[in-house]
């Protein structure tokens, strides 16, 4: 029962999806985290239905990518894009370690932060333009859109295995609610099997793409580590935001690059 809780917890936390309330205790949020990736597997699963009842329509490229854009901020409320933007102030004010702490507290938005976000919604944007064009051309098969999909899934696993594995900057943050200490090493162990179940569907889905998604997101974890040990003194729940807006991106920035890639290599 505890860990239908934990999922419940999970769902609720990190999405907008209507659940029941169950309290915060530690026998229910024991192993919480490790059912964010599920969050992703609904954003992939609402991804491929738009596009699939898009296609049915006969909806142009443009408003099928913008909607596709917005459906993983519609169900996690944008939670992750608050946590984004209150990153990029924090890492853009260039003050100390205890300050950039202080600027992610901070409830309001500076110019930076808004600069970023539009920076990386125009790209993702552009990307998911591109990998709908494609599609509608028929240029791609539909389990790409799945490919694209499991991204969200990869992205909320690899999130995960910083929460149970990086050092906390501060263990005062909701975040450190997440990490039972006594159940960590299992819940370590759990993410890291999501992460490579997620990259091996995707590997299948696409052998050509999947390697490719799979490694950019590792690269992007590593940078994501790198900065949260050297700016901040370890990882926080705005960080994890960060990352998970940065690797969603960057994944797919990645996959319609190695699809054009393979169009102009096989044409």
């Amino acid at each position: 029962m505890s860990v239908l809780k934990g999922l419940v917890i999970a769902i609720a936390m990190y999405s907008k999806i209507p659940v029941p309330q169950f309290p915060w205790k530690e026998e229910n949020m024991r192993y919480a985290i490790c059912f964010f990736p599920l969050v992703g597997v609904i954003s992939g699963g609402l991804l491929a239905l738009w596009f699939f009842v898009a296609g049915r329509l006969g909806l142009g490229p443009t408003p099928v990518a913008i909607i596709a854009s917005l459906i993983p901020v519609m169900v996690t409320g944008g939670i992750h894009v608050d946590g984004f933007m209150d990153t990029s102030d924090a890492l853009s004010s260039w003050m100390t370690r205890e300050k950039r702490l202080e600027i992610l507290k901070d409830p309001h938005i500076g110019a930076f932060s808004v600069i970023c976000l539009v920076m990386l919604a125009g790209v993702y944007l552009a990307a998911a333009l591109e990998i709908t064009r494609l599609w509608m051309g028929r240029g791609i098969p539909f389990r790409v859109i799945f490919v694209w999909g499991m991204t969200y899934v990869y992205a909320r696993a690899l999130s995960g295995i910083s929460v149970v594995t990086f050092k906390n900057a501060h263990k005062e943050s909701t975040l450190y609610a997440f990490v039972s200490p006594s159940h960590q090493k299992r819940a370590q162990m759990i993410m890291v099997g999501e992460a490579v179940l997620a990259a091996v569907i995707m590997t299948l889905l696409s052998p050509v793409v999947g390697p490719f998604l799979s490694v950019g997101g590792l690269l992007v974890f590593y940078y994501y580590r790198r900065r949260a040990y050297r700016d901040f003194g370890g990882t926080t729940g705005d960080l994890c935001g960060w990352f998970l807006c940065l690797a969603e991106t960057a994944m797919a920035v990645i996959l319609i690059a190695v699809l054009i890639a393979e169009r102009l290599i096989v044409g």
